[in-house]
């Protein structure tokens, strides 16, 4: 996210003309010995940029884990 530092209002402008803005997060399970289970955390600063430029969030998660 520091990346798009200063550049929120600009994607904004972009997205109230049509285009589209989103933020992908992809998550996979696998087994391991640095398997956690922690979730995806999406703090009030980032979702306030978010906001701003307009974006839709997009969370994909896959198991892969062998049952």
């Amino acid at each position: 996210m520091n990346r798009l530092a200063g550049t929120w209002d600009r994607i904004g402008e972009l997205t109230a003309q049509g285009e589209v803005a989103t933020l992908v997060m992809l998550r996979s399970f696998e087994q391991g010995p640095c398997s956690v289970s922690l979730g995806l955390v999406l703090d009030g600063e980032v979702i306030g940029f978010l906001h701003r430029a307009g974006a839709h969030v997009w969370i994909d998660e896959y198991d892969c884990s062998e049952d």
